[in-house]
């Protein structure tokens, strides 16, 4: 098949998602082209030049057309200048499939060229709208209307909808006949349990220390003052110190707001690291974390880290997000506010065997449900079926 993703991330700019996951298996049997904004001004923010560099891979297997080049707002970009970038590709009508990866504008342009269009939801778009920080406030209200309207207009126009979580799909009544469950999953070859004594010796991490951790961007719907609380009433004696992997968005914030709650010497901030060696950090990890703040662009989503972290054999500590109890069930720990981080890290820090009995109950889980070569042939099949 010849496909045409549209695509509201920019994939060489973006830390590795959903989609990189999806393109990596479509591109063995398949032609992949992919039209996204430029997201130039994320250089400002995170090590751009790190995510390309993990991605040398992916960029020899797609190829990636920019709506522009020019640094223009990603938001002008979606809503503008897509329509004219739709038009003026000349092999467009030679595609025989389009997968709209979140992408409202672009995607519903494309689906006017490109017939059947498959409309993959992985995130709540109207609300992630609302509370983006590249819309002026006064405008945000507007900004969910316009973008429910887009989307119900991109519903109608595809074949099938593939959709991240159940709390999703009945948020917004996804037409039963039409939509298909398609979570995320992880690549249990990568994550793994890895050997950390050289990581946590650079990192200056003694044996002795007990280390709960987070791995993500620090988007506006994380919450890590929960875990900063948390970590204010622990026994210096313990040795509880907590990591954070991963950059963009409010970084300097959170560094400044564990300085005013009065635990930054306990608190390791890493910045970027290399996609490929995430699994080492978490390995360093005895306990992980997803402290989201309960908002409506939290509860509908289903992060790739809840599955890294499992396939690691880790346990998990998370807020009770609706998909991910749906997802995972009991195999993780769910805690309501930080005096629930406290009781449960407590717990597992003076429980061992526990601490092993999920981490390792979790990985034959995700291994035998959320592997990302099960969930891609899915989709692959799916593709396969509408054109048919």
């Amino acid at each position: 098949m010849k496909i045409l993703i549209s695509s509201i991330i920019d994939l060489k700019r973006t830390p590795h998602s959903r989609l990189h996951q999806f393109i990596l298996h479509l591109c063995k049997d398949h032609e992949v082209t992919v039209i996204c904004i430029n997201d130039w001004w994320k250089s400002k923010q995170t090590s751009v030049d790190l995510h390309s560099k993990n991605s040398i891979q992916f960029m020899e297997s797609v190829n990636i057309r920019y709506i522009t080049q020019k640094k223009i707002s990603p938001i002008l970009q979606e809503t503008v200048l897509s329509y004219n970038a739709v038009n003026k590709m000349r092999d467009i009508k030679n595609f025989d499939i389009h997968l709209n990866y979140g992408s409202l504008f672009t995607g519903y342009f494309v689906s006017r060229k490109v017939s059947p269009t498959i409309f993959d939801i992985m995130d709540d778009l109207p609300e992630m709208i609302q509370t983006s920080p590249q819309i002026p406030y006064v405008l945000k209200p507007f900004g969910k209307f316009l973008g429910l309207f887009i989307l119900n207009l991109n519903i109608a126009k595809s074949k099938k909808i593939t959709y991240i979580s159940q709390s999703l799909k009945k948020d917004y009544n996804f037409p039963d006949l039409k939509s298909e469950y398609v979570p995320n999953g992880v690549d249990t070859e990568l994550f793994k349990p890895c050997s950390v004594d050289s990581l946590r010796k650079q990192l200056n991490i003694g044996d002795d220390i007990f280390l709960i951790g987070y791995v993500g961007a620090l988007r506006e719907w994380v919450d890590l003052e929960l875990v900063f609380k948390a970590l204010k009433l622990f026994d210096p004696k313990l040795n509880i110190k907590f990591i954070v992997v991963g950059k963009e968005a409010e970084f300097l914030k959170n560094k400044q707001l564990a300085d005013l709650c009065g635990v930054s010497e306990n608190v390791i901030f890493t910045g970027d690291v290399p996609y490929s060696d995430v699994p080492k950090y978490i390995s360093c990890m005895d306990v992980c974390l997803i402290p989201f703040k309960t908002s409506d662009v939290a509860k509908n989503s289903l992060p790739l880290k809840l599955f890294e972290y499992m396939a690691c054999e880790k346990p998990v500590i998370s807020v009770r997000l609706p998909a991910v109890i749906d997802a995972v069930g009991d195999r993780v720990i769910y805690a309501s506010d930080f005096h629930d981080f406290y009781d449960n890290i407590l717990r597992l820090y003076h429980n061992k065997f526990y601490r092993n009995l999920l981490g390792s109950e979790g990985r034959k889980f995700v291994k035998s449900q959320y592997d990302w070569s099960v969930i891609c042939k899915k989709l692959d099949k799916l593709l396969e079926a509408s054109i048919s």
